[in-house]
């Protein structure tokens, strides 16, 4: 009987250990969330009104409208007209990072800078945009393009004289965004991109279909452009676009307003439901992780993140400190990313960290959109 007693207070006690163990409260992960710095004229930027950003020869580049830094991570550069002769105007437009040389579009001219030294090649008035490869030096102005520093503009067949953005694609053909959409130079010929639009003609609003008839630009107004995996994405006012120019179109929009022509004939602006949750539409700036992994978004509203995966990632949960502006340039550097706006820079540490758990799922159909 004894032993019997002994045996069931043994197994009793097993149960209740068990069952505290069972019970013991697992810790929970918390979720990862990104430091952030405030770049401004208290910590030693120049100017905090940064209009363009770019990552170039182990730097980041900003321009202004008062001329262009450079950083070092402790140090600003100062670049302006006074003490470079090559840069025509304080008055920077746009950078561009191509071919290992750092372009400069100013309001009086164009030059690159080859990590040492800076080149003009442009001095023929306000660019919007520069770039070039090999030999080959394009200037984008609101008359056309400006070929190999010559005087002639080469505008016949492109979709719109005003320029406003440059880029190669991934076969080195010529990207152009204007103000009406998208020219690529393939073979000494423009082939012309539209995507949908309204108009609205006498009382009606009109349906413009797109051109070819598969275009899905989100927008015809270009901002950015930017190589990315075998594709060009293309931001815009209205949206975010990701293409070959041929038949692989993928567009993101959040929700946005537009107008509707109602039964009655009444015209009036409606709520449209977007496909993604960037926190505004007028895309202002793009880049992207080393490998092509991740792809960072400036938008009017604020800085959005598509991981590979096609998600956006919770910029809320990831960077609560980083503030709702409106973000003039992103630029990706040595695992860091750095996000300018009228109000100085905000460089989030370590942001590239995320490229290690896309890595998990990570298919290498580069193909695929």
């Amino acid at each position: 009987m004894r032993i019997r007693v002994s045996l069931l207070a043994l197994l009793c006690l097993t149960v209740l250990i068990i069952s505290t163990g069972c019970g013991t409260k697992k810790e929970v992960a918390k979720p990862v969330k990104f430091e952030v710095t405030h770049l401004s004229k208290s910590t030693g930027l120049p100017e905090e009104n940064i209009t363009s950003l770019v990552a170039f020869a182990g730097k980041i580049w900003a321009g202004s409208r008062k001329g262009l830094y450079a950083y070092d991570g402790v140090n600003w550069a100062i670049y302006q007209a006074k003490n470079v002769n090559s840069l025509g105007s304080n008055i920077i437009e746009n950078l561009t990072v191509h071919d290992n040389k750092l372009w400069v579009a100013t309001d009086n001219g164009a030059c690159y800078n080859d990590g040492n030294r800076f080149m003009s090649f442009f001095t023929n008035g306000r660019a919007r945009a520069c770039i070039g490869a090999g030999g080959e030096v394009i200037v984008g102005t609101a008359n056309g393009i400006v070929l190999n520093s010559s005087s002639r503009g080469k505008n016949d067949g492109l979709v719109e004289n005003e320029v406003t953005e440059l880029c190669y694609d991934s076969k080195g053909n010529l990207v152009i965004g204007t103000r009406a959409g998208i020219s690529k130079l393939e073979q000494d010929m423009f082939m012309n991109f539209t995507g949908p639009a309204k108009t609205l003609m006498g009382s009606s609003l009109i349906e413009v279909p797109p051109s070819p008839a598969n275009c899905q630009l989100s927008g015809n107004n270009i901002k950015v452009l930017l190589p990315f995996k075998n594709f060009v994405a293309i931001g815009s006012t209205c949206g975010l676009t990701l293409t070959d120019l041929k038949g692989r179109w993928e567009t993101y929009k959040s929700a946005y307003e537009d107008f509707v022509q109602k039964g009655d004939g009444s015209i009036v602006k409606e709520m449209i439901e977007g496909n993604c949750d960037m926190p505004g539409n007028i895309v202002n700036s793009l880049a992207k992780t080393d490998g092509d992994e991740i792809l960072f978004v400036g938008t009017d509203k604020g800085l959005a993140i598509l991981l590979e995966d096609k998600k956006w990632a919770d910029i809320d949960l990831l960077v609560p400190e980083l503030p709702k502006i409106n973000v003039t340039g992103v630029a990706f550097l040595n695992n860091d990313l750095f996000v300018s706006s009228g109000s100085g820079i905000y460089k989030v540490k370590d942001i590239g960290n995320l490229v290690k758990k896309v890595d998990k799922e990570k298919t290498n159909d580069t193909e695929t959109l």
